[in-house]
């Protein structure tokens, strides 16, 4: 699959940090998506979403590294959208 016609790749490094670079059409891509997962949990619906580079999957994230030398590029993103009920019963709130 060919690379996305926008800059979107996260890049894990140590220690627990994730960076990510994006261009304006990558960032409305992930803000559309946390807009509809956002939506959901208000309503009471737990929802995620997945993105994925073309070694796993869409080729919805880059695997271009850009200026970023160290790190391993993430292949796999998921975002998560809880209701309040289900982020309690499963420890994520009090």
């Amino acid at each position: 699959m060919s690379q996305p016609q926008y800059a979107r790749v996260f890049i894990s490094a140590p220690k627990g940090q994730l960076t990510m670079h994006a261009d304006a059409k990558g960032l409305s891509v992930l803000i559309a998506s946390r807009e509809g997962l956002k939506a959901k949990a208000e309503q009471g619906v737990s929802e995620h979403d997945h993105f994925f580079t073309s070694i796993p999957g869409d080729g919805l994230l880059s695997e271009k590294r850009g200026c970023e030398k160290e790190g391993e590029v993430v292949h796999h993103l998921k975002l998560c959208g809880w209701s309040k009920e289900w982020a309690k019963k499963h420890g994520f709130i009090k």
